[in-house]
């Protein structure tokens, strides 16, 4: 290994340590706030149909108002990952959150981990996946003859920092499609395949930049390089939404995600005065950042990086207002367009690109 790619290595490393540590320090106030151990990252709703499941396993936790949030559901997949007992009947739309299996699947060992251990396993995989953002994001920005400092887009992403305190499959699903991203940039095809192949998943969306590459590798004549990018992902979010058709039911849910054009951002704004004020600033600074990523894409329009950000440009504007009506889940479900759009917009000049040398 020459100095160079040392040093890049060195510096990507760093990028690691420093999102992990990130990761638990966030952690570690979300469990100051609420209060309790680990089990305050749960976020289990006092009357969420869940608790009592959750408490059958882990005693008496620390509860929040209403129905909770994510992280109960992603302990219960973890500790039942085939759906085999009855806690799946108790979640919201079953099929859609055991679509995204990976990471219950990795925090628990597909089931083999005991309850404290399935806990510790959550935060843990979060953690990490939080680090492997900011590498990820780092190794791409040095990719790109940029400074590795973008890899704060991921470190002080917002909605990567709900992710990790409230124990939901954002973190690992734009740590995984980031790095897909990165080894795919360093001409690494299959194992960046694979990668992104995971991240669906973790999080189906994630399909859109399996599908980016691809498309933007058919504009270069490269059919072959096309189909090894994107086929391994849509044959791996298919294939797993027909087993979780036939474990808990609707396995292609779209839960009602998704409308016309403008219609949920409309929707969800017209409410936007009766919801908390870090709600509103989430939701405001999602629009903002979809506003930035639309001006990356021009800018950048005939490159990799449009490919990458139209989608999700494409995907906010037909959001829902489920998505749309609170800044925590718009700033999660577009928490990866910040680092995409940093890295479109890190260079001027059309040297500084994603894209990697021809074949």
């Amino acid at each position: 290994m020459d100095s160079a790619a040392a040093g890049r290595t060195r510096r990507v490393a760093l990028w690691f340590v420093i999102g992990v540590v990130a990761a638990i320090f966030l952690q570690w106030i979300q469990i100051r706030a609420i209060g309790g151990g680990l089990d305050g990252l749960l976020s289990v709703g006092q009357t969420s149909p869940m608790r009592p499941y959750i408490e059958t396993d882990l005693g008496s936790v620390i509860t929040v108002p209403d129905r909770g949030h994510d992280g109960q559901t992603a302990y219960l997949i973890a500790r039942d990952p085939l759906a085999a007992g009855p806690a799946a009947a108790a979640m919201d739309h079953a099929g859609f959150r055991y679509r995204r299996i990976l990471y219950p699947g990795l925090a628990g060992l597909g089931g083999l981990l005991g309850a404290g251990a399935t806990l510790v396993g959550l935060a843990a995989v979060a953690a990490l996946a939080f680090g492997l953002a900011a590498a990820a994001t780092a190794d791409l920005a040095i990719g790109q003859r940029a400074n590795d400092r973008l890899a704060l887009a991921a470190v002080i992403n917002p909605g990567l920092w709900l992710s990790v305190q409230l124990l939901t499959v954002d973190a690992l699903a734009i740590g995984l499609t980031l790095t897909g991203l990165a080894l795919w940039r360093r001409e690494k095809l299959t194992p960046a395949a694979i990668i992104l192949a995971l991240a669906t998943l973790a999080k189906d969306q994630m399909l859109l930049v399996a599908l980016s590459l691809a498309a933007w590798e058919l504009t270069r004549s490269r059919r072959t390089r096309a189909a090894i990018i994107g086929g391994p992902a849509v044959v791996t979010l298919l294939g797993w939404s027909l087993v979780t058709s036939l474990l808990v039911d609707d396995g292609f849910a779209v839960r009602g995600n998704l409308t016309a054009p403008f219609a949920g951002i409309a929707a969800a704004a017209r409410n936007w005065d009766a919801v908390a004020a870090s709600d509103l600033i989430l939701a405001v600074g999602t629009l903002a950042l979809i506003g930035l990523a639309a001006a990356g894409a021009w800018r950048r329009r005939r490159e990799v990086e449009a490919f990458l950000l139209v989608p999700w440009i494409a995907l906010a504007l037909i959001s829902s207002n489920w998505v749309w009506d609170l800044g925590n889940n718009v700033a999660r479900v577009y928490a990866i367009v910040l680092p995409l759009a940093a890295l479109a917009l890190a260079r001027r000049g059309t040297r500084a690109r994603l894209d990697p040398a021809p074949a």
